[in-house]
């Protein structure tokens, strides 16, 4: 028995070494790819020539999220001259990471204009869209925060996607077009530019919810004022017959409430449910019984403008009802 445990060992030693063998590649693979990926992030021109020297297929080496070195480059420091560099030595400007997004759609999220031109200078498809539907341009729109510094990247990058034809009308899957991700984020430079380049106001997400009820959740009242003035219909309904007007309500949109007001919006416009904007008010569960001076503040601009106390829901209740079901005390006293 003994025996014969020594001839499989000898048998299968081969095929040991093998195995080690080839793990051992593997992961010296794996190491120089991360190590092109981080160069290219870090801009080290001079490294990654010498990886591309040593081995030219590396320029399109794919980590383990599937992204190649030009998706490490389009976040990282001096992007525009590394993406160069790639470009001329191979790299594919079509190659999509594992969320299906390419080099372009990161350069957006980063906002980096001078990247998104090079890109789009080298044959980068402007309309590109990842897993979720969306576009580079949708990208630019919804990430970063609303500092002045990053409004004006905004700015600089979406001008770079207009000037090579951005598709304004694609929807991510969502149903939402670039406009509406700018409304709901509250992007007034970027919304400005979009509404420039003719962007439909009046195109309609999955929920049949138009730019102007985006920007109405978001209390964005610049934005708000961008799209009324560009036409947006104040008084359109979503799919559950909602108005801006109704989504403003909701979140006790103090300020989104009164431009939309102004704006000519019908305060006792009544939903699929058959509630009113006050009763939309009243009748959500906030969580909080330190919102009820938000409420009634919101209520009162309601009423101000002619709201009806009495209207009453499908369900036969008032704001009222809802006010005292609720234990907002502030706020029914202010429909009292």
């Amino acid at each position: 028995m003994q025996k014969a445990n020594t001839i499989r060992f000898f048998v299968f030693l081969p095929a040991m070494f093998v195995l080690l063998a080839w793990g051992s590649a593997q992961a010296l693979a794996q190491a120089n790819i991360a190590t092109i990926h981080t160069a290219s992030q870090a801009g080290d021109v001079q490294q990654i020539k010498a990886f591309l020297k040593s081995d030219p297929q590396s320029v399109n080496a794919r980590n383990k999220v599937g992204q190649t070195p030009l998706h490490a480059a389009a976040m990282g420091r001096s992007a525009a001259p590394v993406l160069r560099f790639l470009i001329e030595n191979g790299a594919d400007v079509s190659a999509v990471d594992g969320k299906r997004e390419t080099a372009l759609h990161l350069a957006a999220r980063t906002l980096r204009a001078d990247a998104v031109d090079v890109l789009l200078s080298n044959g980068a498809e402007v309309n590109a869209q990842n897993e979720r539907g969306e576009t580079p341009l949708h990208l630019a729109a919804f990430m970063g925060l609303s500092f002045e510094s990053e409004a004006q990247r905004r700015a600089e990058t979406t001008r770079v996607f207009l000037k090579n034809k951005a598709d304004l009308t694609i929807r991510d899957m969502d149903g939402m077009t670039p406009l509406h991700v700018a409304a709901v984020k509250g992007r007034q430079l970027m919304t400005g530019l979009l509404l420039e380049a003719e962007a439909d106001v009046a195109a309609v997400d999955g929920r049949g919810r138009t730019p102007l009820h985006w920007a109405a959740l978001g209390n964005h009242v610049e934005v708000i004022n961008q799209l009324i003035k560009a036409k947006a219909a104040v008084n359109a309904r979503d799919e559950s017959g909602d108005t801006p007007l109704h989504v403003a309500a909701s979140r006790f949109r103090t300020k989104a409430i009164d431009a939309l007001l102004k704006a000519g919006a019908e305060v006792n416009a009544t939903n699929k449910a058959g509630a009113t904007a006050l009763i939309v008010l009243a009748s959500g569960h906030h969580g909080h019984r330190d919102v009820d001076e938000m409420l009634a503040a919101a209520a009162q601009a309601l009423i101000v403008a002619g709201a009806d106390v009495k209207s009453k829901d499908n369900a036969g209740k008032t704001a009222l009802d809802y006010a005292v079901e609720n234990e907002y005390a502030k706020l029914a006293e202010a429909l009292r």
